[in-house]
């Protein structure tokens, strides 16, 4: 099996795993024992929800990391198990090329038994002195959504948990990128399905005045707005009553009288 991430060197196989790492990676034989032994302090845990198990490891006061485990259970998790941590490691990477800022990606591993993967995942760069963005911090995810619509990004859950900010830098940071999709850039379907995700998991209604304030600073932060602030508008709140899936979002898949005010708008 090749790495999926043309950067990554092949480490070897340890309890069976076999694993490769970026050669700025400062913890592999950590980071190989870690994920082998398939256990994690029931503190260090961030998600077990049965499919995934993700959880902090190493040490504060040198490295610490993230590894994320796709339990892979079902049968046929494992026969698509390229669609899970492989195609996660290439959009991580491609989206780093084109300058969004994420955390260090440092490593993948594979479990294989008679050809068929068991379990796979990813080492990352645990982002020390970061918290996820606040319900009053809408404003602060604007740059982050333009910069994806200028590369033509789409992240199936753009949304404030999925925000990275530290408040000595100022810095901003995507995380869970897996499904992420590529498109051409500067799509307007990007822009509106990644800000009525932001808004559909805010918890507050999209006439609240923190979202109303967050929609005029993101068509106001427009090189070129490709249709009027009144239609930018008018296609959030259509988005906003329904719910799409995230084969949806990832296809940029839009109800029909969406696409039909698109067309309109945006004839070209």
């Amino acid at each position: 099996m090749q790495s999926p991430c043309p950067t990554f060197q092949y480490a070897g196989k340890h309890n069976g795993i076999d694993f490769w790492f970026s050669p700025e990676c400062p913890v592999v034989d950590e980071a190989m024992a870690q994920v082998s032994s398939a256990q994690a302090p029931a503190a260090a845990i961030l998600k077990n929800d049965g499919k995934r198990l993700l959880f902090v490891a190493g040490k504060q006061e040198v490295k610490r990391f993230v590894v994320k485990i796709n339990l892979l259970p079902r049968w046929k998790d494992r026969l698509r198990a390229k669609q899970f941590a492989p195609e996660e490691c290439q959009c991580h990477h491609r989206i780093a090329q084109l300058g969004i800022p994420v955390p260090a990606l440092w490593g993948f591993f594979a479990e294989k038994r008679c050809g068929i993967t068991r379990r796979n995942g990813l080492v990352i760069a645990f982002l020390e002195h970061y918290r996820n963005l606040s319900i009053d911090e809408n404003n602060r995810a604007v740059p982050l959504l333009l910069a994806l619509y200028e590369k033509g990004i789409s992240h199936p859950d753009f949304m404030r948990n999925n925000i990275m900010v530290n408040d000595d830098t100022q810095e901003h940071v995507l995380i869970d990128l897996e499904r992420s999709s590529f498109h051409s850039p500067r799509d307007l379907r990007i822009l509106v399905m990644n800000l009525a995700r932001y808004i559909e998991y805010n918890e507050r209604p999209l006439l609240h005045p923190d979202n109303q304030a967050m929609i005029n600073l993101a068509y106001a932060g427009l090189a070129n707005p490709p249709c009027s602030r009144d239609a930018f508008a008018e296609l959030l709140a259509m988005l906003n009553s329904s719910h799409l899936s995230t084969r949806e979002r990832v296809g940029l898949v839009v109800p029909d009288d969406v696409m039909s005010k698109l067309r309109q708008y945006c004839p070209q």
